[in-house]
């Protein structure tokens, strides 16, 4: 499940881009800068609240999709470590002439995920032609987990506990009670993982400092290039948590960009932009699978090495703007690669699983509503030029994506 929620929810950062892996875009693309020695202070804020989300298949499903498994046999003897106690549970189905797709019921569970990202950002237009800005994400998370089991076999349950007794061993009907009431709870222990539990946190995201060069500029054409970097400043994944709501993932990206305004007219402009985030390759301390259908596992590697999956994206908009008034609606779509993990530890089978799942894909419609006051500054109606937007979000298709609608308001001062 750590993957789980870090694909879902992590950091959520602006410039019409997210941080690493996916997230749901608030901002929509344009090839303004600001005019030479403007500065803006603005204030962006969003609120998602993680549900569910688009499986590896582009199904719509729970957060907590990957709890429910059910405690066949199968399920039951693959999860045991212990060869004595496998062999055990071989015994006793064998004896109670069960097979291995037999199950005693399901396990269950719910995850509800909330981020609120507060992110200041300050821009220097430089030169006329050059824009520069600083984007400092502060995020505000918390996650309600609960877990448990549906019980559909009451009788194959007391035949196996009376079958183990009958074989004298009652510590081992003791621990099967324990593991068939909180299985997965009994897992996590098993694996040394951190015990699953409800948590609020306030972290710092990846810091992220672009610049914004107009490359061309006329009546009917603005053309703008970017070029950044994403600094890791925010927190990654914690290897001992099973669900985890990570700030940052503990590389360094590279960013190119670029956006086209056209200009139908003073009040309409189409907007077509363009995104790439080049995640650089670093090492991390990982949990390698021992299957290829769990990412669980008690084996450690403290310096795999990952290559995060490139991303890009690719946006358009129509905005109207009349008297300070602007509407917007825009498309965005991402695509994010595999992740690659190697290393040197264990077998290269087991490296590549940890990549399982890892591909991404965004279809999302935003449409904004704004207000800014600066055509009055200009005529001396208003003593300072402010701007403030409502954009609400909803994801339409993907992959391994949160589908939840996510609301940002943006408010923005020039000086």
């Amino acid at each position: 499940m750590k993957k789980v929620i870090g694909v879902a929810l992590a950091t959520l950062v602006v410039m019409r881009t997210v941080a690493n892996p996916i997230q749901t875009p608030f901002i929509l693309p344009t090839a303004k800068v600001l005019p030479k020695g403007v500065r803006n202070l603005s204030y962006k804020g969003a609120i998602v609240n993680a549900s569910r989300k688009f499986d590896e298949t582009g199904q719509n499903v729970v957060l907590a999709d990957p709890f429910f498994q059910p405690l066949s046999f199968q399920k039951i003897i693959e999860g045991e470590t212990d060869p004595a106690q496998r062999g055990l549970i071989e015994d006793t189905m064998n004896a109670l002439g069960a097979d291995l797709s037999e199950s005693f019921g399901d396990t269950t569970g719910q995850v509800n995920a909330k981020v609120n990202a507060h992110i200041p950002v300050f821009a220097w237009g430089i030169t006329k032609r050059i824009t520069v800005a600083t984007v400092i994400p502060i995020l505000k998370s918390s996650v309600n987990i609960d877990t448990g089991v549906i019980q559909q076999n009451a009788t194959l349950h007391k035949k196996m506990i009376a079958d183990i007794q009958s074989k004298g061993a009652s510590s081992k009907v003791v621990e099967f009670i324990e593991k068939m009431n909180q299985p997965i709870n009994e897992k996590l222990a098993e694996y040394n993982y951190d015990p699953l539990q409800n948590e609020n946190k306030t972290e710092l995201g990846d810091i992220r400092i672009l610049t914004k060069f107009q490359a061309l500029n006329n009546e009917k054409n603005r053309l703008t290039l970017t070029g950044g970097v994403t600094l890791p400043t925010g927190r990654d994944q914690n290897v001992n948590k099973a669900v985890d709501i990570i700030s940052g993932d503990g590389q360094t990206d590279i960013v190119l960009g670029a956006d086209y305004d056209f200009l139908l007219n003073e009040k309409l402009t189409l907007t077509v932009g363009t995104l790439y985030t080049l995640q650089l390759p670093d090492r991390n301390a990982e949990r390698i699978p021992t299957r290829v259908d769990s990412k669980l596992s008690a084996d450690i590697d403290q310096v795999t090495k990952r290559k995060l999956g490139d991303i890009w994206m690719l946006a358009g908009a129509a905005s109207y703007g009349y008297k300070g008034f602007q509407a917007a609606l825009g498309y965005n779509f991402q695509v994010r690669q595999r992740d690659r993990y190697t290393g040197d530890k264990f077998s290269d089978s087991r490296y590549y699983w940890l990549g399982e799942d890892t591909k991404q894909r965004m279809h999302a419609a935003l449409a904004s509503l704004g207000y800014n006051t600066i055509h009055l500054f200009k005529q001396k109606k208003f003593p300072v030029p402010l701007a403030v937007a409502l954009t609400h979000t909803r994801v339409l298709g993907g992959e391994n994506v949160v589908n939840d609608s996510l609301y940002a308001v943006d408010m923005s001062l020039f000086f």
